[in-house]
């Protein structure tokens, strides 16, 4: 046989092997479900789980979301003001690390603000809940999205997070 035709022999088992431990890799990432890590922020599973809920208990909830989301505003605007900060300091001529530093302080003084506000709302939240709803939602922020949701655990239009518990029980008259 011809050199030329071993390589090409050679060539093609190669790519073969390749293929097919990439084809394995693929569906093994498919098969097997995988658990991101714990979330950064603990209330961001109340909105997968809101979601899930029949439409009379989004209704009783939704007032207390929106109530929630307009007292979040504020540090949202603090955090996007710092964050523009940053940027400022980061490319200022003539460069200043004190700016710089003075700059990352307030952006992780309006995190930690929001942060603090967040788990309150979400304590406020859980209080509109029943147990099994607490349940989902404990579930979610131990489990972690579904492999569908982006691992932020903002889910998309159209995304549904699947927790395995019970479905809710009646809401308390």
């Amino acid at each position: 046989m011809p050199t030329s035709r071993k390589w090409m022999f050679a060539a093609l088992a190669i790519s073969v092997g390749i293929n097919l431990a990439l084809a394995g890799f693929m569906a093994g990432r498919m098969i097997e479900p995988r658990f991101g890590p714990p979330r950064l922020d603990p209330a961001l599973a109340f909105f997968p789980v809101v979601r899930q809920l029949p439409e009379e208990r989004r209704d009783v909830l939704r007032p207390i979301m929106s109530a929630e989301f307009g007292a979040a505003r504020p540090n949202m605007r603090r955090m996007i003001a710092a964050q523009r900060a940053i940027n400022d300091a980061l490319t200022a001529e003539p460069y200043s690390e004190k700016t710089l530093a003075a700059a990352l302080a307030d952006f992780r003084g309006a995190l930690l603000a929001s942060q603090e506000d967040s788990h309150a709302a979400l304590v406020r939240l859980a209080n509109a809940l029943t147990q099994d709803e607490r349940n989902m939602l404990a579930g979610a922020m131990r489990h972690g999205p579904h492999p569908g949701v982006p691992r932020s655990g903002m889910a998309g239009p159209g995304m549904r997070m699947h927790v395995p518990v019970a479905p809710p029980e009646a809401p308390p008259q």
